[in-house]
């Protein structure tokens, strides 16, 4: 009976809001079983986080009639839930974040807090994302040089590639424009023959330092691949508290040749991961232990520490009882390379 009472109480709370609350039980949930979730952060003492309550939920009664699974607007007390705050580095309030398919969008909304704001906001984060094109004057036509593009050139539309192209394009839409050219005869020569691997280029804004196109060379059949999503998940879950030391970047290994070469690396050894001391440059030594628990960060603190620095000259630190030693580093290059100009930047983000 108790049981029963308890769910009977339960159900209208989140049924009959437009506005759900979310705790550290059924947070993941909710992120995973929808594709757009809007989350409110908020702190009850917090004068402005009572201000927008009524505004957040008037606005998420524009969309009661989405489709289930499309569009959730939610709401999650921080003081009480620290560990999902802390997670996403809440630490001012109210905070809104976008969370699509189960993953937090790289901006938080910071625009105006009305309901018009915040309903639009959410009705430009539905819209497609790729504009798709069967004729090249077409898609020349519309392509904006003034803006970071991907460009995919696919057979058809039914392709893993093609739909990991869509998840990802949703994702850095704020960032490039996606474009898309269907079909070997209305693209010759772009679209590979039917039973190859589709093709998708990217094509830097003219204000980069090299505007020329760069093919990419991966496997995007898979979304992880494409997606640096395995490489930020760690950051966020080893190092949120080495983010004033350290300087988290992603660069396409085709451009960045020239460092892979101070590592003894080459392409075909993508993807790796390396600190860049501006004095050395250390080698995360197997990309997979990028899943194994306390690994990424105790890479990390080894650089503060001087471990691999110490190592870097004088081999790996004397081992204790029956763990074996590491293999040495491979030799040095970096006095016999001369410094590229395409070195790691964030002002025209051309490593995106």
């Amino acid at each position: 009976m108790l049981r029963w009472l308890t769910l009977l109480l339960a159900l209208p709370a989140i049924l009959n809001a437009e506005v759900i609350t979310v705790t550290s039980q059924n947070f993941e949930q909710t992120i995973q079983a929808n594709e757009l979730v809007f989350v409110n952060f908020y702190a009850d003492w917090c004068r402005f986080s009572q201000m927008l309550k009524p505004i957040f939920l008037e606005a998420s009664e524009k969309f009661k009639d989405s489709a289930p699974g499309k569009i959730v607007w939610a709401s999650l007390d921080a003081d009480k839930n620290n560990d999902i705050a802390t997670k996403y580095h809440v630490n001012k309030y109210p905070t809104l974040k976008l969370f699509r398919n189960g993953e937090v969008t790289k901006r938080e909304y910071r625009s105006s807090r009305s309901v018009e704001a915040l309903a639009a906001y959410i009705n430009k984060q539905m819209e497609v994302t790729v504009q798709k094109f069967t004729e090249k004057n077409a898609l020349q036509a519309a392509h904006n040089p003034e803006k970071n593009t991907f460009i995919g050139y696919f057979n058809d539309e039914n392709s893993v590639e093609y739909k990991n192209l869509l998840n990802v394009a949703l994702f850095y839409r704020d960032e490039c424009e996606f474009m898309v050219g269907i079909g070997e005869l209305n693209f010759p020569g772009e679209v590979p023959p039917a039973g190859q691997a589709p093709r998708l280029v990217f094509q830097p804004s003219n204000k980069a330092v090299n505007p020329n196109q760069i093919p990419f060379a991966g496997d995007f059949a898979t979304y992880e691949y494409l997606n640096e999503k395995t490489f930020a998940d760690a950051i966020i879950r080893e190092i949120p508290d080495q983010r004033k030391s350290i300087n988290c970047l992603v660069g396409d290994g085709s451009i960045f040749k020239h460092p892979l070469s101070h590592l003894g690396k080459s392409e075909n050894d993508l993807p790796v991961i390396a600190i860049d001391s501006f004095r050395h440059m250390y080698l995360f030594k197997n990309f997979e232990d990028i899943n194994v628990p306390g690994k990424l960060r105790e890479f990390v603190l080894d650089l503060h520490s001087g471990k691999l620095h110490r190592e870097f000259h004088h081999g790996p630190d004397p081992v204790t009882g029956n763990q074996a030693p590491d293999t040495e580093p491979p030799p040095s290059t970096f006095e016999k390379l001369k410094p590229q100009s395409s070195r790691y930047t964030i002002l025209d983000k051309t490593e995106l």
